[in-house]
């Protein structure tokens, strides 16, 4: 079965085509623009790029090298005792 293309109500929507867009993209949905009862348009994502791939190598590669400084076997310690403890960590 294939899953129904959500659409979206033009008149009613009160959405500007930035964050329309922004929601497409996002979700990586498509959405069918609608006005009233009769279907307009259709919205998609675009797939990843290979310039958005090759970022993402890079960013990866700078991070190389980025835990260094941290004491792993003292933060995998803290971790455990207080997850014995019932203490939740903080969050950021």
């Amino acid at each position: 079965m294939v899953d129904p293309v959500l659409s979206v109500d033009i008149e009613d929507a009160g959405l500007r085509l930035d964050e329309l867009a922004d929601l497409v993209a996002v979700s990586r949905e498509a959405r069918i623009l609608r006005r009233g009862g009769c279907f307009l348009a259709v919205i998609l994502p675009l797939a990843p790029t290979r310039a958005d791939e090759e970022t993402r190598k890079m960013a990866f590669k700078r991070s190389a090298g980025a835990w260094k400084d941290v004491d792993v076997d003292a933060l995998k310690r803290r971790i455990r005792e207080e997850r014995d403890a019932g203490t939740p960590l903080p969050r950021p």
